[in-house]
């Protein structure tokens, strides 16, 4: 597993041991300022506050991204020479007004940089375009990180080295399933509606069967099985990204980093990890047992933490991978 961490998102301080435990047991960590989600909510992120917050917490990420200013190549390109002048390496920002060739100046400093739009204009044709001539202008040299930009299936051409992506929890938000479809290589998703009222399809069904699940239960029980983060919703929608990330790290050499608002979010991840197989179902009761315990560890108990992700790395290597 590998994690991107806004800095709008990051002090909070029971991020440490989890960003900890990734790195021990071989996941990287990338840190981003935040920025899109801070002029969505009308806040400012300032260069100051940033570069404090990554010097501070240097032992925690592998990489950061530079701050960058939506729409604003020239702004972005200034903070981007600042945090070089103070000695940090950030991944250089990409911006939607920024032409490919202006964005070989970030490879003097270092070869990975993301490319953003992927969160503003999904799958658009011209962010594969702008990905593919950046790779061809830099003769290979640019590492790409495609920011915000992970659609099913990524295009192989593109030679992508890196996708993160938060959309992973949509589904939970809008009351849907999703699982990772293992023949056809993409993502499907069901209206939970659906299902409660029996338009149970038949690779949900299997799912459900190998995960023992009981569909009867999970209509009687609605408070535990079907709201909130740690539901079969919840458990399930995350596992089939888990699985997705396995397939990219697999076939495509392309490392997948889930972005998240707040621990407990990851934590579902980290358990659909724990608690998973590759062919999507996962011990549900096991996974349930366990909510409570890493809930409370959370708020101090670290080494019981790193201990929990490391055993879902070891099952996530040898059920998932």
């Amino acid at each position: 597993m590998n994690l991107l961490l806004s800095y709008a998102y990051g002090r909070n301080p029971s991020w440490e041991p989890i960003l900890e435990g990734v790195r021990e047991n071989g996941g990287k960590t990338i840190a981003d300022s935040g920025a899109f989600t801070a002029t969505s909510a009308g806040r400012v992120v300032t260069l100051e506050g940033y570069c404090h917050f990554l010097r501070s917490r240097s032992h925690l990420f592998d990489e950061y991204i530079a701050l960058d200013v939506l729409g604003d190549k020239e702004k972005t390109l200034e903070n981007y020479s600042k945090m070089v002048k103070l000695g940090l390496r950030p991944l250089g920002v990409v911006t939607i007004d920024m032409k490919a060739e202006e964005s070989l100046v970030y490879l003097e400093t270092n070869p990975r940089l993301c490319v953003a739009g992927g969160v503003l204009q999904g799958n658009e044709s011209w962010l594969p375009h702008k990905i593919s001539l950046i790779n061809r202008l830099s003769e290979g040299a640019a590492r790409i990180h495609g920011l915000g930009y992970s659609p099913t299936p990524i295009e192989p051409t593109l030679q992508l080295h890196s996708v993160d992506s938060s959309t992973w929890l949509a589904p939970l938000r809008f009351g849907r399933l999703s699982l990772w479809d293992q023949k056809r290589l993409k993502m499907e998703s069901w209206r939970w509606a659906d299902v409660e009222r029996g338009e149970t399809p038949q690779e949900v069904a299997e799912i459900f069967y190998n995960s023992n699940i009981d569909s009867a239960r999970i209509l009687s029980s609605p408070e535990k099985l079907t709201r909130g983060g740690f539901s079969v919703l919840g458990y399930l929608g995350a596992l089939s990204w888990v699985c997705r990330m396995a397939f990219l790290a697999r076939s495509q050499g392309c490392a997948f980093y889930f972005a998240a608002a707040s621990p407990e979010n990851i934590l579902l991840a980290i358990s659909a990890m724990r608690y998973g197989r590759r062919d999507g179902s996962m011990d549900i009761g096991a996974a349930i047992q366990s909510e409570d315990r890493i809930k409370k560890a959370l708020q101090g108990d670290t080494n019981y933490v790193r201990r929990y992700i490391q055993k879902a790395f070891d099952n996530y290597r040898e059920n998932i991978l």
